[in-house]
């Protein structure tokens, strides 16, 4: 069984129209950092990161970062 994250972390910001240098303030993450989480263009980011955005954002972690898991299928 594989676990596929979803990141919802855009959403949210955008929802409550906070920009990502506003949402680095709050939650002393990187803009950077932020932007690559957005775009998925890093790895899940450490626990402590995912709820220090969370709580910036006043959203429960498990909103924004969902974990899904999808049936594995074996190629035969």
């Amino acid at each position: 069984m594989t676990i596929f994250i979803q990141n919802h972390l855009k959403y949210y910001r955008e929802r409550q129209a906070v920009s990502q240098q506003k949402l680095a303030l709050l939650s002393g993450i990187h803009k950077i950092t932020i932007s690559r989480i957005e775009r998925n263009t890093t790895k899940l980011p450490c626990h402590t990161t995912r709820q220090k955005l969370a709580d910036a954002l006043q959203v429960g972690v498990h909103r924004i970062f969902l974990a899904r898991r999808l049936k594995s299928t074996a190629i035969v």
